[in-house]
């Protein structure tokens, strides 16, 4: 998203993000040690599951309507 879509962003861009996501798993395990730093994983994932369980049924709802277009165009007389 920072680097504008290029491959590989300038190493100013990874320098920050590396001393970010450092310093922020850091002092989580300074202040409240490993179980802190496993509950902020946790916590960070939750909305991901929330948008996989919405692709799970899109995914179910696309299998069932191919299911039903296949099965119309067996049983539909041809021309």
């Amino acid at each position: 998203m920072t680097s504008g879509g290029l491959e590989t962003p300038s190493p100013l861009k990874e320098l920050v993000w590396g001393g970010t996501v450092s310093t922020t798993a850091a002092v989580l395990l300074f202040s409240g040690g490993l179980e802190a730093l496993q509950r902020m994983a946790i916590a960070a994932a939750l909305p991901f599951t929330a948008i996989m369980l919405l692709m799970c049924y899109s995914l179910l709802k696309g299998v069932r309507y191919e299911f039903l277009y296949e099965r119309d165009e067996k049983n539909s007389p041809r021309n």
